[in-house]
């Protein structure tokens, strides 16, 4: 991503991954949207030889280093995939790390509707509250999520997205 004020210019190299792909689109679009939608985005693969990027960069060459295929990235993203259960059954508020499955996994059927859980995917994060969770585990699961990005010096920009039991899609 080239940042250039009002113009922005995304490129993806020939082999770059979904998830390269994914996430440079992300953060295009939000660049785009703090400046409240002014401006232009340039997608690199509609206009490749475009001179105000290429001069931006001393000029054009050719990408010699692919970086790693699509099947590393997706077992970069699964491990660093985080559960936290988020509990306040005994009047206090305890957030403990839920181990993944036998298979490497979260699974629906690790989610109780007494709690509220939080889903670190590393760019995002999301809050489950289960339908009978009480009034505190809901508020502490989002203060719980803030205090996370701080900690883990995850970007202040990271999203937290709330999902209610049976809301999923």
């Amino acid at each position: 991503i080239l940042d250039m004020g009002l113009e922005i210019f995304q490129w993806n190299g020939k082999d770059a991954n979904r998830y390269e792909i994914s996430k440079a689109f992300g953060i295009t679009h939000s660049l785009h949207n703090d400046r409240g939608a002014r401006g232009t985005i340039t997608l690199m693969a509609e206009d490749p030889n475009n001179a105000t990027f290429w001069g931006a960069l001393g000029g054009q060459i050719d990408v010699t280093d692919a970086g790693e295929d699509d099947d590393a990235a997706a077992a970069a993203a699964d491990a660093e995939t985080k559960l936290f259960h988020v509990d306040g059954d005994d009047g206090h508020i305890k957030v403990t790390e839920v181990p993944k499955n036998a298979d490497g996994h979260f699974t629906r059927d690790m989610l109780d509707s007494d709690d509220a859980f939080i889903l670190d995917v590393g760019s995002k994060l999301y809050v489950w509250t289960g339908k009978t969770a009480s009034k505190e585990e809901k508020r502490e699961s989002m203060a719980h999520a803030q205090h996370f990005i701080a900690d883990t010096g995850k970007p202040n920009n990271t999203q937290v997205e709330r999902v209610v039991e049976n809301g999923e899609t």
